[in-house]
């Protein structure tokens, strides 16, 4: 097991050779990690070369020096458990607020369901261990 949560870092840099590109990105997902309670600052990042250190708080902090003064004692284990999930409100439904139940484009019919006319009522469903057995 390693021991070091409190030393975790997430630097633009560091994420760079993780495949992150973004420097944007990165600083919404931090600032979204922190309020949701997931991940807690322990030491305040600055220029020009220092990073920030952060720790999972699924995990018990480990006592390790360096630490900016009153982050140990504000490290709270499972923060996350004690916020308001977070509201996405960049998320919209496709088709407006009013946007029907998700379901296929030709609604819940199979072949074996249609009216003997031919035309297909969405109003009638095949039940699932119907349907994989035709396929």
């Amino acid at each position: 097991m390693f021991n070091n949560n409190g030393r975790l870092l997430a630097s633009a840099a560091y994420l760079a050779t993780r495949g992150w590109k973004s420097c944007d990105v990165i600083t919404r997902a931090k600032r979204e990690l922190i309020e949701a309670g997931f991940i807690h600052e322990t030491v305040k990042g600055h220029r020009p070369n220092k990073a920030s250190w952060y720790a999972v708080t699924w995990q018990t902090l480990d006592r390790l020096p360096g630490y900016d003064a009153g982050a140990a004692e504000s490290f709270q284990r499972g923060a996350y458990q004690h916020t308001q999930p977070l509201k996405n409100t960049l998320l919209k439904p496709s088709r407006g607020a009013r946007s029907g139940a998700i379901a296929p484009s030709g609604g819940t019919t199979h072949k074996d369901a249609a009216p003997s006319g031919g035309a297909i009522s969405t109003n009638q469903t095949t039940p699932l261990h119907r349907l994989t057995e035709t396929l």
